[in-house]
This record gives C-alpha cells, structure tokens and sequence, in this order.
C-alpha cells in the first residue's frame, strides 16, 4: 500500500510556485522503508527533496509530532497529510493549495473515498459493509459539497488523511498532537479543535480527492463493532475526559445518547430481517457507538492501535 501512495506521488501535478519537501516517519525501531523511498526519491525532480527516518516511541500522534517538526525545522509554509494506506488524486494537491491560497485558510481538508472493486463475490456480510461503507460516505461528501457551495464548510471536521495547514499559524499557536491518545482515535480531531479554538480559518475543497485502500478484514462486522466501540471512546475522551466540570454537566446528555443509540440500533438490526440486511451494519454500529461511550463515561480509554495487523 505503501509503494502504491508513494507511486500516485510521482504523478501528482505540483501547484504553481511551490517546490515540494516529502517527509516519511516510520514508527518502529528499525527503517524499513529506505529502499521504497530510495527508489521514489529517484523518480523525483532534482529540487524535490526527499526525507525518511524512524520514531521508536509507539503512538500516531508522537509520529505526527515529528512530521510536524520536521516541516517546521525545514521552514515549509505549509504541510499537506495524507494516510499510507491512500493513493493521491494527481490534483490533490493543487485543489487543497489552491482553496486555501484563494480564502487565506488555515486548515483546509478535502474527500476521501473507498477504492471501488467488485464487491459481487465478496461474502454476505462483507458486502453489507462494504456497500454500507460506500453509501454513508457519499452521503457525507454530499452534505460537504452542499456546506461548502454555501459558506458553511468551516464545521467541516478536518482529518489528517486529507489535510493541508499553514505552518506559521501552527508555529505561532503552538499547535501539537496530543501524545496522550497514542494509541486512541481522535488526536487529529483534537488538532483540528485547536485550530479552531486559536481563531484559525477551516475550510473544505470538494474537488481534493484522495482514495483509500480497503483491506478485507477491514470489512468485517466484528472489525466495524469495535471500530465504532472505539471511535465512541475516543470522542467522548477528547471532548470531555480533560474537563471533569464539563463531564458531569453532560452526564444527562450522554446518558441519553447512549439511550438512544442503543433504541435505534435494536431497531436497525430488526429491520434488517425486512430489508435485505440493509440496515444490519448500522444497527450493530449504533450498539458499539452506546457501548463505547457508556465505556468512556466509566473511565475506559480507547486503544485500538495497541495491536494492529499491519493493515
């Protein structure tokens, strides 16, 4: 997956006056990547530079960090993120540049799709989440087009699998990952939030198109439960776990989410016996998203990237 992102790289179409600097960040002891990287770096244009080391701390955001600090010491302007299991649309680029040149943003994010492929052989339950997969993000890239061809996209959430930020606003706020979630979902939500809460413009471009490489025990439904358990863990931690006034203000609130998930997804699962399994996959979501953050409001933490599968 790797070597396909670092191939969808070399045909990127580069914005007008900007001279690219790749940064890659193992996260292990030892740098595997080097000859990947040697081979990519020599497809490249003499001015392109290429930089490759390791961080031996576990942790996505302690990864992030170092990409961060890395584009900071190189003095860029701006940093461009992108996932290793993503291939880049050859105007990925251009399209997040140039959206936020033309409205002096300080974040922009942009769409990520699943890679499409035939799905007709796939097992019963692999194809519901796949296809369930499929429709909940179209309908969220609609609704973002939609917010954003009326000046609504600054709520856009911004990831960092598809995400530009200007670094001297990064630098001047001292905008950091927060190394606590190493092993949790969330810290790129939790770096967008603190954007936000420094007064920085956010914004969406609708045409910066990134697609993501899907494994299949990704398709699973057990996969999907603990991914939404997890996801519901981290939510709630980011928002409140750091602030315990405002946890105990949003108890009622909580309780009530939790109430509702689990109503909601017992009926999706029933109605999936009527409708061809349509609404399985969301029903058993909705269950993980109660239990998750029941989970969270009794102290749990997510650690869904304490053990991953190389995938």
């Amino acid at each position: 997956m790797f070597a396909r992102l670092l191939d969808s790289f070399v045909h990127l179409n580069r914005p007008d006056d900007t001279l690219l600097q790749f940064v890659f960040i193992e996260n292990d002891d030892v740098l595997h990547i080097n000859d990947v990287v040697k081979n990519f770096a020599g497809k490249l244009g003499q001015e392109e530079t290429v930089y490759a080391d390791i961080e031996p701390r576990l942790g996505i955001p302690v990864v992030r960090n170092r990409i961060l600090d890395t584009a900071l010491n190189l003095q860029s302007n701006c940093l461009a993120s992108i996932d290793d299991d993503e291939i880049a649309d050859p105007n990925w680029l251009v399209e997040l540049y140039s959206e936020a040149q033309n409205r002096k943003l300080d974040m922009m994010g942009g769409v990520t799709r699943m890679e499409e492929f035939d799905a007709s052989n796939l097992p019963i339950f692999q194809k519901l989440v796949y296809h369930d997969l499929r429709a909940r993000q179209e309908k969220s890239e609609r609704q973002s087009a939609d917010r954003h061809a009326s000046g609504r996209d600054g709520a856009i959430k911004i990831a960092t699998g598809n995400m530009l930020c200007r670094l001297d606003f990064i630098r001047r706020n001292q905008i950091r990952f927060d190394e606590t979630l190493r092993f949790s979902h969330g810290e790129d939500h939790d770096f967008y939030l603190q954007v936000k809460d420094a007064g920085g413009a956010t914004g969406y471009a609708p045409r910066a198109l990134v697609h993501e490489i899907v494994h299949m025990n990704r398709l699973s439904p057990r996969f999907q439960f603990n991914l939404s358990r997890n996801v519901a863990r981290a939510s709630y931690n980011v928002r409140y776990a750091q602030n315990k006034r405002r946890a105990s203000r949003e108890w009622v609130r909580s309780s009530c989410f939790v109430l509702g998930k689990v109503v909601l997804g017992c009926s999706r699962l029933l109605c999936s016996c009527f409708n061809r399994g349509r609404s399985f996959v969301r029903g058993i979501k909705g269950i993980a998203a109660a239990i998750g953050r029941l989970e969270a409001m009794l102290g749990a933490q997510d650690v869904h990237y304490k053990h991953t599968d190389g995938h």
